[in-house]
């Protein structure tokens, strides 16, 4: 580990060793403060930054970015003991960091992908265009964007309601079935984080969603028909 008083003068006389991509110089006058050059694949060019070394209530040591290579180190000293001051407090910037990119890959509008993919084979050509109509059509478009963890009931409710007031009762309640099975396999494969409840519970089932009490017979169709046609003479 190399240690150096990060100063003006000392930090413009810093190069990256030519054996080397990735080199950082530690502060001598405030520990777990570094200035880190990392040469870019992509270009070659040398990236200079600030970084913070700290080690989180789960045990594991992190590091975070303070500033890039333009803050003054007077910048620099004054963001890290910010930054180290906040991990005392019970702050983990690095894991937060880490979580919402996490996140952002795991929307509900994600999720209803890999859902849709996975069940491509198992369920029947209409059921599953049914399934990626309620769930990645308009009917829970608020939801698309929410980390799939941190969808509500209450939201679920919402979504619910707005279906039932802009199509029908049981409309809505086939959206409901949808998203609820739904939730259910996200449950099961461990994708909802530490939500292990589906949303959809205890949620309003539309309260005129009746299923049909039977199917007319064909005669009964041949009867109708012949009546309208009769009618229309």
């Amino acid at each position: 580990m190399r240690v150096a008083r990060l100063d003006a003068a000392t930090i413009a006389g810093l190069a990256l060793p030519a054996d080397k991509d990735d080199e950082t110089w530690w502060a001598d006058d405030l520990p777990r403060l570094g200035y880190r050059l990392r040469r870019r694949r992509r270009d070659g060019r040398v990236r200079a930054s600030w970084i913070g070394q700290y080690r989180a209530d789960d045990g594991r040591s992190r590091r975070s970015k303070v500033g890039d290579g333009t803050l003054s180190p007077a910048q620099a000293y004054a963001q890290a003991r910010k930054l180290f001051a906040s991990v005392i407090l019970g702050g983990d910037p690095q894991g937060e960091k880490q979580a919402r990119r996490r996140a952002a890959t795991r929307t509900f509008r994600a999720i209803v992908d890999s859902y849709l993919e996975a069940r491509l084979n198992e369920l029947r050509a209409s059921s599953h265009r049914v399934a990626k109509l309620y769930l990645s059509g308009p009917y829970f478009k608020a939801l698309h964007g929410t980390p799939v963890g941190d969808v509500t009931h209450a939201d679920v409710a919402a979504c619910v309601r707005a279906i039932e007031n802009k199509h029908s009762a049981n409309t809505a309640a086939a959206a409901r079935r949808a998203i609820s099975t739904f939730f259910a396999w996200a449950i099961a494969e461990g994708l909802m984080g530490r939500n292990s409840v589906n949303p959809t519970v205890g949620t309003r089932k539309p309260l005129h969603a009746l299923p049909r009490e039977r199917v007319l017979l064909n005669p009964e169709l041949v009867a109708i028909w012949n009546a309208l046609a009769d009618g229309a003479a």
